[in-house]
């Protein structure tokens, strides 16, 4: 699902490269030079690029109209269109305008008990490689991993998450299941990833595909959530042809009708292996609790906990977001940034228990 994102536009002038073969390489202390010159650069560009967001915000969010406009044009991608969905379009219009609201409701308590938030969030100090197994919290059944799709670091990320968590607990059984696989049907042999890829012919998000069977040879069980069946049943049900659906289906009553499903899914793997640990791979808009209908709240007895995968800058309808990220994050590129909430009541504020954000 798609955030507000703020486009910063940037004219960028390629010098030309010239072959100068006789040219000494730079000593080691040039380079050190360079590299310290380019970090500071890089952290005064980040510092600036907050600074906008932020004053972006802050003007957004202090005018009403403006805030309307803002989240209208936000939840634009989430709408559908006007002809072929009329069974939908009433429904997925009420979610809309509830969307807004939440998101009103959730600005004015952020503004309320600010002083309190920022006490509950611990912003761990910045790094290149994260160790995210003593941040899962033991007693969760279900760990929610909602990202921003297509981003290879948050894919590292994700892949770290899963695999360190298996290391550190070699005794439990893990599940990985997610939306980039199909899933298998009831009538179906339940196979892991292995089979399901490339024995039963299942469809598979292919950029995914390498992280997906890395996870499987670690000993992680992968399964799909994605009921490509079933969406087409569900488009029979309400008279609408494939191609409609297809397009319907990112429609936040579409959002709904597929999170249904995966939460059935997920429902039945908990209850058949309730020992297992179960890690739910998904886009941030399914797993993060600042959207209606997503699965932390239809599987909200089950014991669980929300990591949120997101770019610096992309998430910019986030009210804390200015008060999220150190100065040695903004400043190197190849840093990540952990924020881990010490009060579960702010999580349905922030979006989750465990705020991840790198550089694009």
């Amino acid at each position: 699902m798609k955030s507000f994102i703020v486009c910063i536009l940037a004219l960028l002038c390629g010098a030309g490269v010239y072959a100068q073969p006789f040219k000494p390489a730079p000593s080691k202390m040039a380079k050190g030079w360079i590299y310290k010159r380019s970090a500071v650069e890089e952290k005064k560009r980040m510092l600036q690029m907050v600074k906008k967001v932020s004053a972006l915000q802050h003007k957004t969010f202090r005018s009403p109209e403006e805030l309307s406009r803002t989240l209208d044009k936000s939840l634009a991608g989430f709408k559908l269109p006007l002809f072929g969905f009329a069974t939908l379009l009433q429904a997925n219009e009420v979610r809309i305008q509830a969307s807004k609201k939440l998101f009103k409701e959730r600005l004015a308590w952020y503004r309320r008990e600010r002083p309190q938030v920022l006490a509950s969030l611990n912003r761990l100090p910045a790094a290149r490689k994260v160790n995210y197994a003593p941040l899962i919290d033991p007693q969760a059944q279900i760990i929610f991993l909602g990202e921003r799709h297509n981003v290879g670091n948050i894919r590292r990320q994700i892949a770290h998450t899963v695999l360190q968590y298996r290391k550190a607990n070699p005794h439990k059984k893990v599940y990985l299941l997610t939306e980039f696989l199909e899933m298998n049907y009831p009538s179906e042999a339940q196979h892991h990833l292995y089979r399901s890829v490339l024995v039963e012919g299942k469809k598979i998000y292919w950029p995914y595909a390498g992280l997906l069977v890395r996870l499987q040879q670690s000993g992680v069980k992968v399964f799909g959530l994605e009921p490509l069946q079933g969406l087409r049943e569900v488009a029979r049900a309400m008279n609408l042809p494939d191609p409609d659906f297809a397009r319907g289906s990112l429609s936040l009553i579409g959002q709904s009708i597929r999170n249904k499903s995966w939460a059935n899914t997920i429902r039945r793997f908990a209850l058949q292996d309730p020992d297992a640990v179960i890690f739910v791979y998904t886009g941030f808009g399914h797993s993060a609790y600042k959207y209606l209908e997503n699965l932390p709240f239809m599987l909200r007895d089950f014991k669980s906990q929300v990591f949120l995968f997101d770019i610096v800058g992309d998430d910019t309808l986030n009210p804390a977001f200015g008060d999220l990220f150190t100065e040695d994050f903004l400043a190197d590129r190849r840093c990540v940034s952990v924020t881990v909430l010490k009060d579960v009541k702010y999580r349905r504020l922030l979006g989750a228990d465990v705020l991840v954000y790198v550089h694009k």
